[in-house]
């Protein structure tokens, strides 16, 4: 079967997993309507990211459903590239990624997967895009357009317009 057809025919079964019957299917919503299902039928709990790392070669982080970040698991947790990540990562105790990380406290109330804002999901409460923004607040590609999941360097998939660079802090700036 050549690869168009397999293409076609897996978000097909993806549209029909999650009941989309006739509607366009695009990468991240195949990825989700086949991948998620079959992870919560044999009990993982995909908040438990202490024990991600050890158990997968490869992580997806989502945020309000959409796939925010991809890489390889040691990749992942040494070098985050989106702002969520980097906040979740910083939750992890000590014992788990080997050395203590600056806590990051998001501020704001996570958005109503019913209604999403526009643009990044994740805006309203993005440390980074008020770093970048400074005093004129989320700059506005981040306000109006989904950044695309895009390879950030060596496999390593992120879907920031501004994403987090090595060494970089968010602390201070998830609580100006």
């Amino acid at each position: 079967m050549p690869a168009v057809s397999l293409d076609q025919t897996v978000r097909s079964l993806a549209a029909k997993a999650a009941g989309l019957k006739g509607k366009p299917v695009n990468e991240q919503d195949t990825k989700a309507a086949l991948i998620e299902p079959m992870l919560a039928a044999l009990g993982w709990d995909l908040h438990d990211l202490g024990v991600v790392r050890h158990v997968s070669d490869r992580i997806a982080v989502m945020y309000l459903g959409h796939i925010v970040e991809v890489a390889g698991a040691d990749d992942l947790y040494e070098d985050p590239k989106h702002p969520y990540t980097a906040a979740l990562l910083s939750a992890v105790p000590k014992g788990h990624q080997g050395h203590a990380r600056e806590r990051i406290i998001l501020t704001g109330d996570v958005p109503s997967p019913a209604d999403p804002p526009t643009g990044c999901p994740f805006h309203p409460r993005c440390p980074k895009a008020r770093m970048i923004g400074g005093d004129g607040g989320v700059p506005e590609n981040c306000r109006t357009e989904m950044p695309p999941l895009a390879d950030v360097g060596g496999g390593h998939e992120a879907a920031c317009w501004y994403p987090v660079t090595a060494g970089e802090t968010l602390h201070a700036a998830a609580h100006a």
